[in-house]
């Protein structure tokens, strides 16, 4: 049997994957031969409820961030894309990458990252008088095409540079921008509307958050039987959104600030009385100098996917959750990228890897012994029931009574719980410290040290994390301004960064405790 064919499925190791060792990241054509062994297996069940529960709390959340994100994209581009292009792209991508994708449980999706990026590719179409939908969609055609290129040259096994100082800076600034958005439309809400609607729906974003919180709780307590408080557990942010929903229909003579779902019927987003834009976008409609503009803006792209992707691939398969299948970076960023050309030509978003989607949708599939994981429903089932529902979501009845009848307020809660789900890291740990009594500090191994290894002094875990926070503010306020096309390259520049600067401040000992297999 030839070298090719000799395909070990092992689980992968996130911290020897992401290390300076020489560990091999295999290439795309074994990767390719891994999915082809495994495929069959990938429609088989072990526990049905489990999955169910998880397509549940899936489609809630990544719905949620879905329309929220939609609404703010309708406002911003004036309505050149909204609901009905991001849940177009959500269902088709999600349906195709969980049958060929070769990591079927990460979630793609629409990021806030993305979000930012599309803002500003209208702003710059909208200042130099561009088609806006050609401009974008050609970008994402490019974009598209250095996916491929990055994937047949295997140029995604650089993850293994991605050190969890990185992962960790980009798991917080994704948190970040949920948080930040959630309390933003709370925050609109107070300055546009009366006082009984910003107060109700207060009341609501507020129910969500506490009433999932209170349904989590549950599950550590002595209260029911087991069964019912892992359905809580399972289905909390469901129920919080189903029950806040119907809540408002208590009050009817307050009428809420609701997603905009036009008339309701599958058009494109810009559509009125006088004019419809076409589904099919000529994403060549442009001048000589729209093109190379366009190349600029699709590399920019790339690269933020490079990381963006890959990141979450790497957080939704650490080694503590024991996961069977090996890691095919390669071979879904080549599918990611055909996803987007795709896309360009229907004047549809990019999608990528979602953090913290993917991780939280590993997370809901986990199975427990007292604390200990002791597997994950590896499948493609509940990736693709959860985008065919986001399919059934673009019928034209459901589109407009189920999105149209939830209001902005729900959502605002949901994003805050998702925003919040990604701050359980060192990083935050280590941040927090700096306020918490020193005899009850959260016990890292970089606090105890090791039988080889001496403990981290206060002083270097203290000017560690001071750079991360530096790190995270000035790129978050990077997306904040006119620049913010730009700030992928400031997320690459952390490579570099931990490779060549944190050493000349840190000794190897310390770094491995800080950043290593800890």
């Amino acid at each position: 049997m030839d070298e090719e064919n000799q395909i070990e499925i092992h689980a992968p190791n996130f911290y020897d994957i992401i290390s300076y060792n020489s560990k091999e990241i295999i290439t795309i054509k074994k990767e390719f031969n891994q999915i082809k062994k495994t495929y069959k297996n990938d429609f088989k069940i072990k526990n049905y409820s489990k999955i169910i529960a998880s397509i549940c709390f899936i489609f809630v959340t990544h719905l949620s961030c879905s329309i929220t994100y939609s609404e703010w994209l309708s406002k911003e581009t004036d309505l050149w894309i909204g609901p009905i292009e991001v849940l177009l792209v959500n269902a088709f991508s999600g349906i195709l990458f969980s049958l060929f994708g070769g990591q079927p449980l990460i979630i793609l999706g629409i990021t806030g990252p993305v979000v930012i990026y599309t803002i500003t590719m209208y702003k710059i179409a909208k200042s130099l008088e561009l088609n806006f939908l050609a401009f974008y969609g050609f970008s994402g055609f490019i974009s598209g095409l250095f996916h491929i290129l990055v994937g047949l040259k295997n140029w995604c096994n650089i993850v293994k540079y991605i050190t969890k100082f990185t992962c960790e800076l980009f798991e917080t600034l994704i948190g970040v921008i949920y948080t930040i958005k959630g309390i933003e439309i709370l925050v609109l809400i107070f300055l546009n509307e009366s006082n009984n609607i910003f107060l109700l729906s207060f009341l609501l974003a507020m129910f969500i958050y506490h009433f999932n919180r209170m349904l989590k709780s549950l599950s550590n307590s002595r209260f029911f039987n087991e069964s019912f408080r892992r359905f809580c557990n399972d289905y909390s942010v469901f129920l919080s959104l189903f029950i806040s929903v119907g809540l408002q229909f208590i009050f009817p003579n307050i009428n809420l600030d609701r997603i905009n779902v036009g008339n309701g019927t599958f058009v494109p987003s810009y559509c009125n009385n006088n004019y419809c834009r076409n589904w099919f976008v000529n994403i060549f409609d442009l001048p000589y100098w729209g093109f190379l503009l366009g190349i600029l803006c699709g590399l920019i792209l790339t690269i933020l996917f490079f990381f963006d992707h890959n990141i979450a691939s790497l957080l939704a398969q650490q080694n503590k959750f024991n996961l069977k299948k090996s890691p095919t970076y390669n071979y879904d960023f080549l599918i990611i990228g055909i996803l987007i050309i795709i896309g360009s030509f229907f004047g549809l978003p990019p999608v990528n890897g979602l953090i913290p989607h993917a991780l939280l949708h590993v997370k809901s599939l986990v199975s427990y012994d007292t604390e200990n994981i002791i597997y994950v429903e590896e499948q493609r089932i509940s990736n693709l029931i959860k985008s065919g529902l986001m399919a059934l979501l673009c019928i034209p009845f459901l589109f407009k009574n189920l999105i149209g009848s939830i209001p902005n307020a729900s959502l605002s809660g949901v994003f805050i719980i998702i925003g919040i789900a990604t701050f359980d890291s060192e990083f935050v740990d280590r941040f927090l410290s700096f306020f918490e009594d020193k005899r009850i500090i959260k016990q890292n191994l970089y606090i105890t040290g090791t039988n080889l290894l001496e403990p981290v002094t206060n002083k270097k875990i203290k000017l560690y994390t001071i750079i991360q926070i530096i790190i995270l503010i000035i790129i978050y306020s990077i997306t904040r301004t006119i620049i913010a096309l730009i700030f992928p390259l400031f997320i690459g520049f952390l490579i570099p960064l931990r490779i060549k600067i944190l050493p000349k401040f840190f000794t190897d000992d310390e770094l491995e405790l800080l950043d290593g297999n800890n």
